[in-house]
Order: C-alpha cells, then sequence, then structure tokens
C-alpha cells in the first residue's frame, strides 16, 4: 500500500478509535507492528489464544523484537501446572540470528503453558510443515496433555515412535519405557511402568534431550536396553546437553575402569571435579579427598587453600545427608578444630556433633570415631557398643578393638 493511502488510512480513524479493537485491526493491516502486538496481547488476556497466536506468529517469524521479548516474559511466568510460585524456567532466545522454527517452538511452548490446544495443535503443525522434526515429541505430549481423561496412548506412541526414528533422544527414552512396560508379563511392575511412562510424557517442563540421554545410560547400565552407541558415549551426550548429574556417572565409570584413560578429553579427576562444580555430594566428598591428599602435611589452620576448598565440599555434601562427608569433616574438625569457630573444645564437639549424625545413619568409620573418644574418656560401655556397630559394618580395626576391649 502507498504511503499515501497508509496516511489516508490512519487520518480516518480519528483519535478516538486509535487504539480501539477496530484501530488496532485497521493499524495491524496497515503493517503497523506495534498495533498487531497489541492486538494480539488484548486477545490473548481476553482469553481467545487462538486468534492471539495468529497474531502472534508473523511477528515472530518476522523476529519482531518486542513480540519475541513478550513471549519470552510469558515463558518466564510461574508454571500453571507446577509447584506454587515455582517458576518454569523455558529457555527463550531472544538473539534475532535465531531460526523461523525456534520462534514457532516458543509459541508452542506458551500454548503448551496456557493449555490452549487448539493453538498448539495448529503451531505444532506449522513446525512439522517446516520440517521441525522435534515437533514429533510435542505432539506426543500435546495427546497425552489434551485428553488425560481419555489418554489415547496408540496415538502418543505413533508420534514417540518418529520422533525416536528421526533421533530425538527424548522419543528414544521415552519409546523405550513404553516397550519395557509392553515386554513385562508381571502384572504387578506392569502398572508401575505405565504410570511412570504417563507421568514423563505429561510432565512440564518437559523431558530435555540431555535428561533423556541420561536416562538412557541409567537402563543401558542396567542391563534393560541396548544401543549402538557405549555406555559412556550416551553419558557423554548428556554431559554436553546440560545434564548435571552424567559427569559424575562418567567419573564413576572412569574410576571403575581405570584402563579407559579418558573421556571427551576427561580423566576421572576432571569428571569428579565437574560433577563436584554441579552439586553431586559422593562427588564433592571424593574431590575434597582428592583436595586433601593434595594439602601440605604442616598447613596451617585456615591458611591452606586446597583444606579450605575441600572443606566447603564437604559441608554442600554434607548437607545432602550424605555420611562419609559428615564422617570426614569430623575428622577435619577433631585434627583442626580451630576451623569449626571458637576454642579447641568446641571444634571437638562439632566434630563429635558430625560423627554422630554419620553414625546414626550408619557409617562404620563414625563408630570406631566415635568408640575411640568413649574409650579415652572411660566411658567403656559406650565404647563397646560403638565397637560392635562399627565391627557389624566389617570394620576391620572396630573387630580387632572390640577383641582387645573384652
Amino acid at each position: 500500500m502507498g504511503g499515501a493511502a497508509v496516511a489516508l488510512g490512519l487520518a480516518a480513524l480519528g483519535a478516538g478509535t486509535y487504539n480501539t479493537d477496530r484501530g488496532l485491526r485497521l493499524r495491524a493491516a496497515l503493517g503497523q507492528d506495534e498495533a498487531q502486538l497489541a492486538l494480539a496481547l488484548r486477545r490473548y488476556r481476553a482469553g481467545d489464544a487462538t486468534a492471539a497466536f495468529a497474531l502472534f506468529e508473523p511477528l515472530m517469524l518476522a523476529d519482531y523484537a518486542p513480540a519475541v521479548a513478550v513471549v519470552c516474559d510469558i515463558l518466564g511466568t510461574p508454571s500453571l501446572d507446577g509447584p506454587r510460585g515455582a517458576a518454569r524456567q523455558v529457555g527463550c532466545d531472544t538473539d534475532a540470528k535465531v531460526t523461523p522454527i525456534t520462534r514457532l517452538e516458543q509459541l508452542s511452548d506458551v500454548a503448551f503453558m496456557a493449555r490452549e490446544w487448539g493453538a498448539l495443535e495448529q503451531v505444532l503443525a506449522r513446525r512439522l510443515a517446516a520440517g521441525d522434526t522435534r515437533a514429533h515429541f510435542d505432539m506426543a505430549r500435546y495427546e497425552a496433555l489434551s485428553r488425560p481423561e481419555a489418554l489415547q496412548v496408540e496415538a502418543v506412541v505413533a508420534h514417540l515412535r518418529r520422533a525416536a526414528d528421526h533421533g530425538d533422544p527424548r522419543g528414544q527414552y521415552l519409546m523405550a519405557v513404553y516397550q519395557l512396560h509392553d515386554a513385562t508379563k508381571d502384572p504387578a511392575a506392569q502398572a508401575p511402568l505405565s504410570q511412570t511412562f504417563a507421568k514423563l510424557i505429561a510432565q512440564s517442563p518437559p523431558v530435555t534431550a540431555g535428561d533423556a540421554y541420561f536416562e538412557l545410560a541409567k537402563l543401558m547400565q542396567a542391563g534393560l536396553i541396548g544401543s549402538e552407541l557405549a555406555y559412556s558415549d550416551v553419558l557423554l551426550r548428556a554431559d554436553e546437553l546440560g545434564n548435571r548429574f552424567a559427569a559424575g556417572y562418567l567419573a564413576q565409570y572412569l574410576l571403575s575402569n581405570p584402563d579407559k584413560g579418558e573421556i571427551g578429553g576427561a580423566d576421572a579427576a576432571a569428571w569428579v571435579e565437574k560433577a563436584a562444580a554441579h552439586g553431586d555430594p559422593v562427588a564433592q566428598y571424593n574431590h575434597a579427598l582428592a583436595l586433601l591428599d593434595a594439602a601440605p602435611a604442616d598447613a596451617a589452620p585456615r591458611t591452606d587453600a586446597n583444606t579450605d576448598a575441600a572443606e566447603k565440599l564437604l559441608l554442600a555434601s554434607a548437607a545432602t545427608g550424605f555420611a562419609p562427608s559428615h564422617t570426614r569433616l569430623g575428622a577435619l574438625y577433631w585434627q583442626q578444630p580451630q576451623r569449626a569457630g571458637g576454642d579447641v573444645e568446641a571444634g571437638r564437639h562439632r566434630a563429635l556433633e558430625h560423627w554422630q549424625i554419620a553414625a546414626d545413619k550408619g557409617d562404620a568409620n563414625a563408630l570406631y570415631n566415635l568408640a575411640q573418644v568413649a574409650l579415652a574418656q572411660g566411658r567403656r560401655e559406650a565404647g563397646i557398643r560403638y565397637l560392635e556397630a562399627s565391627a557389624a559394618q566389617g570394620h576391620k580395626a572396630a573387630g580387632d578393638a572390640l577383641k582387645a576391649a573384652r
């Protein structure tokens, strides 16, 4: 439309109708993106998501920055189906260099979040038509979520199979779970697997590709499924795609198979350190032990960087309830009571607290340490009880000390 015609159209609106529905529609028809966005928001807030999405879509595909920002803002709001106050935490790229398919995927995320099934079906159809094979997985979720009271398992599985055939690890994982359920002859085991499958397909946020690879690796480790990829390769893909637990499994795999050397250019120590940084309590414990082994024997309390870092790792691991970390913290505070704050007596008291926590969890080393303290203090009966409990866990030194004490 020529510039003169645009000017005439706008002039015909009049000041009173400029931002009414009629005014916004006309301005949008005349090519004003801000008017189309305002109209889309008005439709969305009024509950007419299908009309809103039809208006949002061309703006998103054109990378109209305000529209992208609005969609990303919607995706950052608390989820309707998650825990109260919990954010959905869906990634939303505002970079103008992303592909049109990414923009359609963001729109479908909004539709999922709002449970607007008509709008979602249309967006997913457009994604499939544009060659987006990831949409097969979302079609499976759409089938499961849009009719939970009459779940059409065959339709869900058909879409998951297409996703798996196109190499989507999310589809491969859920198909593996479904096939394990289908192959289970034990009626007692079928129901839990069926419930697990239904829960996995409907969970929100949906399973990610990294999480899917990680879960596939666990199924491989349990001997339930096979793969053309090695167990370590599947874990490596999970790590590369952002799964925070894969590093810990890779660390344990290399520690159990030292002949493997490295995976992804990193040795066992490097994977332990990465897993510790991701919050894995076992890795935090193992990395702390490595740091303590590397600390100078004559390091003064509170000055050695390795011991300081190890203490932080042990505290973080112990906070999850990991008993060996409590035991090692107790030993650290017993040897360097000043680290626990206050005087020596206060530090030793902290050490005993950590040992007692670990002992209550059945940790043999903590029980043995408490026995030694009790015997040194003349509390023979308590010491014997601790030694008996530790020896029952197979602690050799506790067994020897028990024989000597008797």
